[in-house]
């Protein structure tokens, strides 16, 4: 009776732990409505964290936005749509950072800007075109910082002098 009884026990047990491993990493939906009941969002999630796709929507039901998530880190490509269903923007991210190139559209599909990021910061070109495709700017950033606009270098400020009168606040640049 005892060996039939801590088999039972055993059994009782195993069926318990899987069902608690199970359940915990079971992907749940989460939705958010509009005043007028048409979805706004839906979201995955596994252990209340997001996981996978987040859409939003229009009001009208049409995409707005994909992006994906990784233990509640946005993380991969994420896609924004202009209301009439063509791509706006294109953004790369790694644990909720920016990273690699976000590129934004013009409704006709020409790209519109072109920003370099890494780690969240701008790091490397930011290109700005109008809407036949030709790029009218473009500035280079070394991780936020502005170091040339179109060809230009940028001026250093550790030699900006700067005083104020009465009524000016004036700044003089000295070049060495």
């Amino acid at each position: 009776m005892t060996l039939h009884s801590n088999y039972s026990t055993s059994i009782y047990l195993g069926i318990i732990f899987s069902c608690l491993f199970c359940c915990k990493n079971s992907p749940k939906e989460e939705l958010k409505y509009y005043g007028t009941g048409a979805i706004s969002k839906r979201t995955q999630l596994i252990d209340n964290k997001k996981e996978g796709e987040m859409i939003d929507y229009y009001a009208d039901g049409k995409i707005k936005s994909v992006r994906l998530f990784k233990d509640d880190f946005q993380t991969g490509k994420s896609t924004f749509y202009y209301p009439q269903g063509s791509v706006e923007e294109v953004q790369y991210f790694e644990k909720d950072k920016q990273n690699g190139g976000d590129t934004s559209f013009y409704v006709n599909g020409r790209i519109k800007l072109i920003v370099e990021y890494k780690d969240g910061l701008k790091n490397g070109y930011v290109r700005k075109f109008d809407t036949t495709g030709t790029q009218y700017f473009f500035a280079k950033y070394d991780m936020e910082n502005l170091v040339e606009v179109n060809g230009i270098t940028s001026v250093s400020y550790t030699h900006l002098r700067a005083h104020e009168t009465d009524s000016y606040l004036v700044c003089r640049l000295l070049l060495e």
